[in-house]
């Protein structure tokens, strides 16, 4: 075999696949052996480029793209006279179907152009799975948060994996690995010990482990471990270092969260121990000394220095000082009130402002703090807890100057000692009241008892069917019956008989409603005498008794009719002198005065309404004050007193009434304020049941006339004012009426009384003061009070009266001489 044929043989079996293609296009393609087993194409097949290329990258895409890189490999060699190209990277089709990649190079000889075709596919596949291994890889990094280094110490190279920009927060595209930069994001204050730990594992020829913090540039830090190990020649020379980099930041977090939780844990045991310790002393310890003692706990469980207690107000705008530990009083010289605004304290009462424990770790550039007093002890930290009763604070807990900043723990357990000192002081001050309740009612038990047997009035107890179970002397006093004979009767047949049902109906409604008072009702003694009584009856507590109190009214009661005669005859004089019309004046005058003898009659039982009730509960506290052991000498006393003075009252009420209907017979010189005096001495009352208030003006000057009938003037506007005003109620039930009366003195005294109710009508303003004119029903209203009022200023005073309507109802203006007529 010649040498061409060898070189031909060799050629044919060199395991790369070669194409040969004539330049000038006359000759067919021709290939290696290699070439047509590699790819498993026959000659005939592929005789041409074009066929060539649409077998081997069937697609059109693909192929477009081949064609353009091959074309750019070819013209490049031309371009600089090579005989061959730079390789370019193919996938090319099999016949079989599968896919080859492949190195493929553009050689040129003579006319003829060549084409090289290496198997790369194994290489490929490698790579591929590789590149699968590196993004496994590094996926895992990511997860275990582990990242690899190499600093290369000959060219002082250093190679990060992903990873490591990650934990370091860095931008991969702009950061530079290098040690310096390393070291520049590891905190400032573990760099020397990084750089020592690497220094020294390079003379040691050890590999080194250690913890260190990282700085991120919002002044987080995170944690991380390293471990490197550095390769070594055969002289000791260091040629590379290759390490780890371990984010341990979650670790960490947790190993400290653990152990201050471990610490809360052991503080809060050693709090419940002391706060048991203190339950066990608390009975033998004052309110004060309790407080005190609950706060040293607070102080210490905190680690502080000082502490202090304030109470909060109910109306959540004033605090007390309740107490400071030892070690504030100790250091504390400043003088200072224990009762303040809330709006005066400084930041240390934040907590009762925001509702929330507030700590300040530096006091001294804290916001807001007015600054400490003279004398003060100095604050370093402070930190206060507020006690909170739904959205009301009770009370603010403080404590403060912790040698270390206070943390979230501290605050917990502040809040938690806070609200177990409110428990304490709350219990204490519940049996405190618990005991001051049991001595009162022994006291009020030994009361009633006295109470019962010296009242000056009769009191029983009686069953639901009124059957008496037990009674005072006075009780048997006023029925005649002796012990023995009363037990066999019962309170309903002592009543007369036409007080039967009535007695009933009362027994009823007390028993419905748990009391009834002052109901009057005939009795009969055992003598046969007839008896009227007042009757308050209550219902005890266990629902089957009722305590009675009775007071003899007799004489009371024949007052009231002998008024009422009286007021019959006063009736029966008025008809007959409106009979003489000779005398209208007089007729009318006296007319007038009638007119409000009724008024009077039901401002007398007005007055009389409240002192009856005050008579009616003092007699049923003997109830509770027999309950409870109460009834002693002194409460008998103190009670019959104030009855006594209600009955005086109610006595001096009918005096002033006698006195108001006597006829002045003669001038005499008084003030205003005299007559009003009189007038709501009178009305007063009435006028308050009515919701209606009546403003008298401290103004005041002296008049000659006659006194009583001033007073009927100022009684007749009132009246009419009141009637206004409960006109006005109709509509608006909850109005509140006002009747103001103002007293003017000066060159022009005037007396000016206004109110709020509905006023007069503009077509009877001119009519108002004539005779037997009334807007009201016939039943309700003479007509002649306003007649007669200006008869008796202009006549007897020598003034006028004007009427006019104000912004708030009727004003009527009562103009007087200067002087006194004498």
């Amino acid at each position: 075999m010649n040498d061409f044929a060898y070189l031909f043989e060799f050629v044919n079996d060199l395991p790369v696949g070669i194409a040969r293609a004539d330049a000038t296009g006359t000759l067919p393609n021709h290939y290696n052996s290699y070439f047509l087993e590699m790819f498993g194409w026959e000659s005939s097949q592929i005789d041409t480029l074009e066929k060539w290329f649409a077998f081997a990258y069937p697609d059109p895409v693909y192929r477009a793209d081949v064609q353009q890189r091959w074309d750019a490999m070819i013209n490049d060699a031309e371009s600089q006279n090579k005989p061959h190209s730079y390789p370019i990277i193919v996938k090319v089709a099999c016949r079989n179907g599968d896919v080859k990649w492949c190195e493929a190079r553009y050689y040129r000889k003579g006319t003829f152009v060549y084409g090289v075709f290496t198997d790369i596919t194994t290489q490929k596949e490698h790579e591929h799975r590789l590149e699968d291994t590196l993004r496994q890889l590094q996926k895992s990094q990511k997860v275990a948060k582990l990242g690899i280094w190499e600093l290369d110490l000959r060219s002082n190279n250093l190679s990060w994996t992903e990873e490591i920009f990650d934990i370091f927060e860095l931008d991969k595209a702009t950061f530079q690995p290098s040690y310096e930069a390393f070291l520049g994001v590891i905190h400032p204050e573990d760099r020397r010990k990084v750089a020592d730990a690497y220094n020294n594992s390079l003379v040691t020829k050890e590999k080194y482990q250690i913890t260190h913090r990282l700085l991120m540039p919002d002044g987080r830090v995170k944690w991380v471990e390293e471990q490197c190990d550095t390769e070594f020649d055969a002289e000791g020379s260091a040629l590379r270092s290759i390490g780890t980099v371990y984010n341990i930041t979650e670790q960490k977090l947790a190993e400290e969260k653990y152990r201050k939780e471990e610490a809360f844990r052991k503080k809060n045991e050693k709090r419940l121990e002391m706060l048991l310790e203190l339950n066990k002393q608390a009975p033998k310890l004052s309110e004060e000394e309790l407080a005190h003692a609950a706060l040293d706990i607070a102080v210490e469980i905190t680690e502080s220095k000082i502490g202090y207690l304030h109470t909060v107000h109910d109306d959540q705008n004033h605090i007390t000082l309740l107490t400071w530990n030892n070690e504030a009083l100790n250091h504390c010289k400043t003088v200072h009130d224990s009762h303040y605004p809330l709006e005066s304290a400084g930041i240390w009462a934040d907590a009762a402002r925001l509702k929330r424990v507030v700590v300040h770790n530096d006091y001294e550039t804290a916001e807001g703090k007015k600054g400490l007093p003279q004398g003060h002890f100095t604050v370093v930290r402070h930190m206060s807890a507020p006690v909170l009763d739904g959205d009301s604070v009770r009370m603010i807990v403080g404590v403060g100057n912790k040698p270390e900043h206070y943390t979230d723990f501290d605050e917990k357990l502040l809040q938690m000692t806070a609200d177990d000192i409110e428990k304490f002081l709350m219990r204490k001050r519940a049996e405190t009241d618990a005991l001051q309740r049991k001595e009162a009612l022994q006291k009020q038990k030994e009361e009633f008892e006295t109470i019962f047997k010296l009242s000056r009035d009769g009191i029983a107890i009686v069953d639901l069917e009124t059957n008496f179970l037990d009674f005072n002397d006075i009780y048997m006093e006023l029925s005649g019956y002796t012990r023995e004979e009363l037990m066999q009767q019962s309170c309903i047949k002592l009543s007369a008989p036409a007080y039967v049902e009535q007695a009933r109906v009362a027994v009823a409604t007390a028993l419905e409603k748990g009391y009834i008072e002052n109901f009057e009702k005939m009795c009969l003694r055992k003598d046969g005498k007839e008896l009227i009584v007042s009757m308050s009856i209550a219902l005890l507590p266990d629902g089957k008794r009722f305590l009675v109190n009775t007071k003899d009214v007799s004489e009371d009661y024949h007052l009231r009719e002998k008024l009422k005669e009286t007021n019959e005859t006063l009736e029966k004089r008025v008809e007959e002198e409106l009979e003489k019309r000779e005398r209208q004046q007089k007729m009318m005058l006296e007319q007038s005065r009638f007119a409000l003898m009724g008024e009077m009659l039901s401002a007398i039982a007005h007055q009389w309404r409240q002192p009856l009730s005050s008579i009616g509960l003092i007699i049923q506290d003997f109830a509770d004050a027999y309950e409870y052991g109460e009834l002693n000498k002194s409460y008998l006393d103190e009670n019959v007193t104030m009855a006594l003075g209600q009955i005086r009252f109610m006595s001096d009420t009918i005096n002033d009434f006698s006195n108001f209907f006597k006829p002045n017979k003669e001038k005499e010189h008084f003030t205003i304020q005299e007559s009003l005096k009189e007038v709501n001495s009178l009305i007063g009352v009435q006028l308050k049941s009515k919701k209606i208030t009546l403003q008298l003006s401290a103004g005041d000057f002296e008049v000659y006339g006659y006194k009583r009938s001033l007073s009927q003037v100022f009684l007749n506007i009132i009246n009419n004012a009141k009637d206004a005003i409960l006109e006005r109620q109709m509509k608006f039930p909850e109005h509140e009426g006002v009747i103001s009366v103002e007293v003017v003195d000066g060159p022009f005294k005037k007396v000016i009384i206004e109110d709020n109710g509905v006023g007069i009508p503009d077509e009877i303003m001119d009519k108002i003061f004539n005779p037997y004119f009334s807007s009201k029903f016939a039943a309700q209203g003479t007509g002649i009070g306003l007649y007669m009022s200006r008869m008796i200023i202009e006549e007897h005073h020598y003034g006028r009266i004007l009427a006019e309507n104000s912004p708030r109802g009727a004003r009527f203006i009562i103009e007087f001489n200067k002087e006194p007529v004498s």
